[in-house]
């Protein structure tokens, strides 16, 4: 091995010394010192960054046999790979394709010194190979589109591997998977992380699939069907393990490449002539393909693949395959784990296989049809062989099972559901099949996992159970518009009734396994199982009749003091079953009756009224049993037979005239309910959970509008609402805020009714309120701070629940207390919890702010209350020393302090001309506090997702509504500073230097262009909003007048186009963020170009060509700085000339105004998305040379 690497690298005191640091910093990695450990990962880090990183990395792996060195060197290659040159004759490895024959090379030996007992680790083997293949990628990629040997050349020394020694097949296996991983896909961002365009690396996946699966195809499935052969031939426990292993590989190899998806370009994908496409042709293709062209799925098989891939043969391959290794891992114990990987691959394969689609015309769809039929035979026989074994909660095969329920799912899913029902087999047959797999997955579920105390087999086995349901489902949903009566009585027989009894009977088991845990529950049922029993609810109601006669019949015996913790939880799941096929969750005004229960007969209606009645009464039963009584009740089953009330009431309480459905639930209800729910306010008001699930039913009244009409104009029911906001301090915190919000909610929704009218209601109505909310606030004056948090948390429910249209007094007496809310935030400044509670109740009360009739009257008492309020949070953000960030509590309060700075300029943007002239404007407001808490802002900050995202609502709201006061107010100096993103040290790097003054405008860029730079997945979305922002700011430039601030505009505009550039090309960046990025580069530099204030084009690119000179860069070799100074400046003017040259065409000089200013808009959008996918493939490619690590 060492003689072949120095055919390639040569060895010097250089390489000697990198060698030896390597392998000293592997050594550390295991050190006690983090010092010591920080030092070793910089060191390996460095590695990639390397100008000789090709020969440092060769002569490593040549001298060295420690995995861990071998592991972080392969490392090195793949991260430094988006910059490695295909041919370079400065070093001594010239060619990619060089290094790719070499560690192919190494490979074989490696494999054969593995199989005669040495040590090869899989996380090195699984690199090495992944090494291989991106190398024979970049080169591939980027070579001429008439010679693409390096990609082909792989191909065909993988062909041979797989027809040579096992050693070679080790190999070949090994690539064969790592290359079918690497699917098509049409992002843009594909390839990538190779240094490829996103054509380019489609171009790599066409040659796959166009040169390389069908070269491979056979030998792969050759090389799967002779170790199958050998296995079942050999002799029990004497099996070698490399032929175990060996057929592991070649397992997993096959899913992998029945993974395989066509190239997402339609005139690839449909060529029924791929494979005789030269390379130049393939290319041509996708240099042709327009970006509307792209089919949404990525299901299809390719045309050129589909008579191999498609064959009926396949499942039954497959299948024959999985029962052995099922039948290995059995009786050769000491083989068990290589057995299950084949059969876990092999249950991986029949999931891709279940999913395949084929394009239109294809000529494969006989035989396409014919697989469905043989893959469902085969699913059926693996599903016949494991229910045997579903014994005990065994986590294997609970995994198995719900492996092969997701296979069903897919193949019952759109064409292939029809296919299978109506051509490829009889339903009774695929009926069958699918009765047997619901029933395997009830089993499991409601009566082993009860019984088990594993949480991961639990979660397996829902999962399972959800996608039995789901299946049926999607049948249904497949046969939409014909004959679907013999799957319904198949649902209502084998689904639905079996799943409604094995819901009571696991419940009854969970409950006498553990007594203590039932009553926990009720929360993590409800939320858990929403999803799951939606799906159910969907199936019952196409069998309503039966589904109601199975809950009654299923109904547990009445409660009573000696009821057994089995029949509470069954009363507790009768509840979320009945509930969810009675009514869906109300969402918006008009509340609809469920299509199935419109249609049913007056029996099945007799039925869901009979329904509802059992849980009146039980609530009516249970509701004197309190925590505290003698007898007391279960509270779960209290919460769950109040939340059953709060489902069906805005469905069927009284209905419009005329509508049978309803018409039965008078307003006598009303009368049962209003003492039901004073005597459980009172009975249960130690009880959190009850009394939340009692505020769902005060939120379904309101949304039941004829309820509205009669409710609150009931004497019971005043006494109700007086009594409970007159106890309200007793009652448990987490209960406050939602019963608040519920009672405020339904005197927003009161409606003028016989007695009263709506208006009288809330005039008699709203002052308990406020009083009740008053009196806690001056309660808590003198209380210890939990008390004063829980008061502004019930300030907060008052100020979200109440709708400004409606409550407009409520919120005019919240602004009046903004003084006191003030006064208790500076006498208990040093806790957190209480600083949070005032600035989350602030912000409600800001959100309402522009819609109150009162607006003149309060904007300026608001502005005052919240100026002082952010003053009197500030001192406990600027506590924190600089050396050290804050902890979570401080984050969390920079967070909320953020959140409120965005809602007060948002609502500042609405609020009329005529209202905001006050001395202080939100915007300004909204400025002067964002530049307190700047100079805190540093990325380990920032890294926490709440603190960023609200800066970046924050900074797009100062850029949308602000427009005007920004441009107006950049007066001074504009200092030209760092760009605001990393470069060595994380922690010092902020937006903002301390002691530095800058303008607002450049500190808001500033920000927009720290928050771009970071972004990540969690922030994308707010962080594109900014980039947007800064659009919007520019289109203001261009129609400024001179001022005496145009210098500092000119400056902080310059600059900021400078730092997005940087960040463009030089800086790692979410991908994400490319697009959104270039577009605010050229919105900016458009704006700046037609900027006459500013000096127009001269000035600007001016600016940019001395910036593109002096570029400030991290420390780096001086060879490497002069690399990159020289690459970036072209690549700067690149983009840069294609932003001039974007400008979008004037809209016709006849048309009117409005058609004018729509041809302007659709001439910007067509010009924005042709600059874009003009230059996007140019920056990922510069990127790929220019990203300084």
């Amino acid at each position: 091995m060492a003689t072949a690497a120095a055919s390639l690298v040569q060895r010097d005191a250089r390489l000697d010394q990198v060698l030896q640091g390597v392998q000293d910093a592997c050594a550390k990695l295991g050190a006690s010192q983090q010092k010591d450990i920080d030092q070793a990962t910089s060191m390996l880090l460095s590695l990639a960054d390397s100008p000789h990183v090709i020969d440092d990395t060769c002569f490593i792996l040549a001298h060295s046999q420690d995995e861990a060195v071998q592991f972080h060197t392969l490392g090195a290659i793949l991260q430094a790979m988006p910059l490695l040159s295909v041919e370079d004759g400065a070093r001594q490895v010239r060619s990619l394709v060089d290094m790719r024959e070499w560690l192919l090379h190494v490979a074989v030996v490696r494999a054969r010194a593995w199989l005669s007992g040495h040590t090869w680790p899989a996380y090195v083997r699984s690199r090495h190979l992944r090494v291989i293949v991106m190398l024979s990628q970049r080169a591939g990629g980027q070579h001429a589109r008439a010679d693409p040997s390096p990609l082909l050349s792989l191909g065909q020394h993988m062909a041979d591997l797989l027809n040579a020694d096992e050693a070679c097949m080790v190999v070949g296996l090994g690539l064969a998977s790592v290359l079918a991983e690497d699917r098509p896909t049409d992002t843009s961002e594909a390839g990538s992380r190779l240094g490829l365009t996103c054509d380019e690396h489609m171009w790599c996946h066409a040659l796959m699939e166009a040169k390389i699966w069908p070269l491979l195809l056979q030998p792969l499935w050759h090389a799967l069907h002779q170790t199958t052969d050998h296995v079942r031939q050999a002799a029990g426990s004497q099996i070698s393990s490399g032929l175990f292993y060996l057929w592991a590989l070649a397992a997993q190899a096959i899913s992998a490449v029945l993974a395989w998806r066509s190239v997402p370009v339609p005139s690839v994908a449909k060529d029924a002539e791929l494979t005789s496409r030269t390379a130049e042709q393939l290319w041509e293709a996708l240099q042709q393909n327009s970006a509307g062209e792209t089919p949404a799925s990525t299901r299809r098989v390719s045309r050129a693949l589909s008579p191999i891939l498609c064959h009926a043969d396949v499942p039954l391959f497959l299948g024959d395959v999985a029962r052995l290794a099922t039948s290995m891992a059995r009786e050769v114990p000491a083989h068990a784990f290589s057995a299950q990987q084949v059969a876990q691959a092999m249950h991986e394969a029949f999931l891709h296989v279940a999913t395949y689609e084929l394009h239109t015309g294809d000529p494969s769809t006989s035989t396409w049809t014919a697989q469905r039929a043989a893959l469902l035979h085969e699913m059926h026989m693996q599903m016949e062989a494991l229910a045997p074994r579903l014994t005990h909660a065994d986590e294997e095969h609970v995994a198995a099972l719900q492996h092969m329920t997701h296979a069903y799912t897919s193949l019952l899913d759109g064409a292939s559901g029809r296919v299978l029902l109506e051509q490829a087999v009889a339903p009774e047959t695929l009926l069958e099949a699918l009765a047997r797999v619901t029933a395997t997955c009830f089993h499991v579920a409601f009566e082993l996992v009860p019984l088990s105390d594993d949480a991961e087999i639990g979660a397996a086995s829902e999962a399972a159970l959800e996608e039995a349901l789901g299946l049926w489902r999607r049948l249904l949903i497949a046969l939409h518009g014909t004959d679907a009566s013999a799957v319904l009585e198949y649902v209502s027989t084998h689904v639905v009734t079996p799943y409604q009894q094995g819901r009571l009977k696991a419940a009854a088991l969970v409950a006498e396994r553990d007594v203590d845990e039932h009553g926990d529950e009720q929360e993590r049922d409800v939320d858990l199982y929403d999803e799951q029993l939606t799906v159910y609810a969907a199936l019952a109601r196409t069998c309503l009749d039966t589904a109601l006669s199975s809950l009654a019949a299923a109904a547990p015996p009445a409660p009573t003091a000696a009821t057994a913790p089995a029949i509470w939880e069954q009363w507790h799941w009768l509840a979320l079953l009945g509930g969810h096929v009675l009514a869906d969750a109300p969402c918006g005004e008009e509340v609809m009756v469920p299509e199935a229960v419109q249609s049913a007969s007056p029996a099945t209606h007799t039925a869901l009224h009979g329904l509802i009645h059992t849980f009146l009464a039980l609530v009516q039963a249970l509701a004197p049993h309190g925590p505290e009584t003698p007898t007391p009740a279960s509270p779960q089953t209290m919460a769950s037979a109040l939340w059953f009330t709060a489902r069906w009431i805005p469905t069927y309480l009284m209905r419009q005239a005329g509508n049978d459905v309803g018409n039965t639930l008078e307003e006598h209800v009303l009368d049962e309910l209003a003492p039901c729910m004073a005597t459980i306010s009172r009975t249960w008001r130690s009880e959190a959970d009850v009394l939340s699930a009692l505020a769902l039913v005060w939120d379904a009244l309101a949304h039941s509008s004829s309820a509205m009409r009669v409710w609150l104009g009931k004497p019971a029911v005043h006494a109700l609402v007086q009594d409970t906001l007159g106890r309200l301090e007793e009652l448990p915190e987490a209960a406050q805020g939602p019963l608040v919000r519920a009672l405020v909610r339904c005197i927003d929704a009161a409606r003028d009714g016989p007695v009263v009218r709506a208006a009288q209601v809330r005039d008699e109505y709203f002052p308990m309120v406020v009083q009740s909310a008053q009196a806690r606030l001056e309660a808590a004056q003198h209380a210890p701070p939990a008390t004063v948090a829980a008061a502004l948390g019930l300030w907060q429910a008052l100020a979200e629940a109440s709708d400004p249209q409606t409550s407009g007094p409520v919120h005019v007496h919240l602004f009046s207390q903004l003084p006191a809310i003030v006064g208790l935030v500076q006498a208990q400044a040093q806790h957190a919890d209480v600083l949070m509670a005032a600035l989350r109740a602030v912000r409600a009360m800001v959100r309402a702010l522009p819609e109150l009739e009162a607006l003149a009257e309060l904007l300026p008492r608001a502005c005052a209350g919240v100026r002082g309020l952010l003053d009197a949070v500030y001192p406990t953000l600027a506590s924190v020393p600089p050396t050290q960030g804050p902890d979570a509590t401080g984050e969390e309060l920079l967070s909320h302090y953020l959140a409120l700075l965005h809602e007060w300029v948002q609502a500042g943007g609405t609020v009329p001309a005529e209202a905001a002239s006050v001395s202080l404007s939100p915007s300004a407001m909204g400025l002067a506090a964002l530049a307190h808490v700047l100079p805190m802002l540093n990325l380990e900050v920032l890294s926490v997702a709440s603190v960023r995202e609200s800066l970046c609502d924050t900074v797009h709201a100062l850029l949308i509504v602000a427009r005007e006061p920004l441009l107006a107010a950049a007066t001074g100096a504009a200092p030209l500073l760092p760009p605001p993103f990393a470069t060595d040290d994380l922690r010092a790097n902020v937006i903002v230097p301390k002691g530095i003054e800058l303008s607002p405008l450049q500190a808001v860029l500033r920000a927009a262009v720290f928050v771009m730079a970071s972004a990540d997945s969690l922030t994308e979305a707010a962080a594109s909003a900014v980039a947007q922002g800064l659009g919007f700011l520019a289109e203001a430039l261009a129609t400024l007048a001179p001022t005496a601030a145009s210098s500092t505009v000119q400056t902080s505009i310059d600059a900021v186009v400078c730092d997005l550039l940087q960040s463009l090309l030089l800086r790692p960046l979410h991908m994400s963020m490319l697009t959104p990025t270039l577009l605010a580069i050229r919105k900016i530099s458009l704006g700046r170009v037609q900027a006459t204030a500013l000096g127009g084009s001269e000035t600007f690119l001016s600016f940019l060509a001395q910036h593109c000179a002096a570029v400030a860069l991290p420390p780096m070799s001086p060879s490497e700085e002069a690399r990159v100074r020289a690459a970036y400046m072209p690549a700067a003017e690149h983009i840069l000339q294609q932003v001039l040259a974007s400008v979008p065409p004037p809209p016709p000089s006849s048309a009117s105004p409005a058609l004018a200013a729509r041809a302007a808009l659709k001439g910007e959008m067509t010009a924005a998305v042709g600059f874009n996918r003009l230059v996007r493939p140019f920056v990922l490619q510069a990127r790929g040379t220019l990203v300084v690590r």
